[in-house]
């Protein structure tokens, strides 16, 4: 009986061994010191540019900055702020995104994201898109962006002034790459 037992307990372990204990982890990717935590867009509109959120982890002793991206299929990439100017938001493009030593910063909807222009496709739910991220000592790394479903209400109800940024145009000139 005890020997049925232990193989039954035996059993159960190598179970636990091969399927994973919960939910899959969301998508993350490394370069170095630096963890790249589920970069996410919504769905793009015809003619609109897309916006990928992301969680960057520094976790070394050494300061970085992400400088810039690109992503296959997209005209231009840029950096970009949201600020509020009275009562409307506003994007503005940046040069970099500093990265302190163990520290993260998170860029999320209505504070720092990345803006993807001229999409030559329309992106749906469930889909995902290559995307390069560009750090100033780190280097390069390629990433899957993940297009998700929007959530009602991510960005407060704000009124988004999209006219006066310049979106996509080479006047910028700063964080912003090409393919």
């Amino acid at each position: 009986m005890i020997r049925n037992a232990l193989r039954g307990l035996a059993a159960m372990l190598a179970v636990a061994v091969v399927l994973p204990a919960g939910p899959a982890p969301a998508h993350d990717f490394t370069l170095g010191d630096l963890k790249i935590i589920h970069p996410a867009s919504r769905p793009n509109l015809p003619d609109r540019p897309m916006v990928v959120y992301v969680t960057i982890a520094n976790d070394g002793d050494t300061p970085d900055r992400l400088v810039g991206a690109r992503a296959p299929g997209f005209g231009a990439a840029e950096i970009h702020e949201s600020v509020m100017q009275g009562s409307t938001m506003s994007m503005r493009p940046v040069a970099a995104i500093e990265l302190p030593p163990h520290d993260s910063v998170e860029l999320a909807p209505g504070g720092l994201h990345i803006m993807l222009f001229g999409a030559g496709h329309l992106f749906k739910p469930g889909e995902s898109f290559p995307m390069t991220l560009v750090f100033e000592t780190a280097g390069e790394v390629s990433v899957d962006v993940q297009v998700e479903k929007p959530d009602a209400g991510q960005m407060g109800g704000m009124k988004m002034d999209h006219g006066t940024t310049g979106h996509g145009q080479s006047g910028h000139g700063t964080g912003q790459t090409g393919n």
